[in-house]
């Protein structure tokens, strides 16, 4: 998988969460928010290990990381909060589909390798 098919995996992965929120259960949703995502599974096979893979994250690597998100969200579904919650959703989703498509040989995410 490229970085590119982890994106619209993500993308189509938080689109469809979002769309679930007014009609799914929230057990339902809790599984699907907390479920590791393609771009976490492609930032740890560029990271090499799984305790780097936050930082090389392209939608959120530079910031607050996914978790952060999921543990907010995870908190207005269970408050019932769905207005909140679809606020915060889009958030996501932006931030997914705005996400830099690093090189593929690249050493660092969004880091071209230098060039001798």
């Amino acid at each position: 998988m490229d970085w590119r098919d982890a994106r619209d995996r993500t993308l189509s992965e938080w689109l469809r969460i979002r769309e679930s929120v007014p009609v799914a259960d929230s057990v339902e949703l809790l599984t699907a928010i907390n479920a590791v995502c393609a771009l976490c599974d492609k930032a740890r096979e560029a990271a090499g290990s799984a305790a780097e893979r936050c930082s090389r994250c392209i939608a959120f690597g530079d910031s607050a990381t996914c978790e952060e998100y999921r543990f907010r969200l995870g908190e207005l579904i269970l408050d019932k909060d769905f207005d909140t919650a679809d606020r915060l959703l889009e958030e996501i989703i932006h931030r997914v589909r705005q996400a830099p498509l690093p090189q593929e040989t690249s050493a660092y995410v969004g880091q071209p390798e230098s060039v001798s």
